[in-house]
């Protein structure tokens, strides 16, 4: 009958209890890279959708004024500066005089005739891959800095006086 028990090896156990239980200490360090890179880039995705939806929310709220001449126009109540995207431009007209949103306005119609929006959100997408990398975010913003002076040296060579140009931007910015 001794022989009819099984044999417990109690030494094979000991071993198969000091090996790791977690998933996580048998990742290589390339491996843990890699999930830190794509969480990254899934952070910032989400944080691009979300100021999608933040402009969503504003266009829905706006009023929207046609001229016809292939912009779409809203007027928001939200405190912000006039700004752009795509084919439309977005402002407040309580914010500021006539004369002043004039002005505004031509700058950001440059900003839409000129498509600067494709190049904000490529330089985007290089921030959402790249995330981890200052020269992509050195980039975005000597991007967005170069676009801001083509809109500003168009507005000026169609005539509006340079010094009340730059009280006009000193006093938005």
């Amino acid at each position: 009958l001794q022989n009819a028990l099984p044999v417990i090896d109690y030494s094979s156990l000991l071993q198969l209890q000091a090996t790791p239980q977690n998933w996580w200490q048998q990742l290589s360090v390339s491996e843990i890279l890699g999930v830190l890179v794509i969480t990254g880039s899934l952070v910032m995705l989400v944080r691009m959708l979300l100021q999608f939806i933040s402009l969503q929310k504003v266009k829905a709220k706006g009023k929207r004024v046609d001229t016809g001449a292939g912009i779409h126009f809203f007027e928001t109540e939200a405190t912000v500066s006039p700004f752009s995207f795509g084919s439309s431009i977005y402002f407040n007209p309580q914010l500021h005089s006539t004369a002043e949103l004039e002005r505004m306005l031509q700058h950001e119609i440059v900003h839409v005739k000129q498509r600067h929006t494709a190049d904000l959100v490529v330089a985007e997408i290089i921030c959402i891959i790249n995330w981890f990398n200052p020269f992509a975010w050195l980039l975005r913003n000597a991007l967005r800095q170069n676009l801001e002076f083509l809109a500003d040296l168009e507005v000026l060579q169609n005539g509006v006086d340079k010094k009340q140009y730059q009280y006009l931007v000193v006093k938005v910015a």
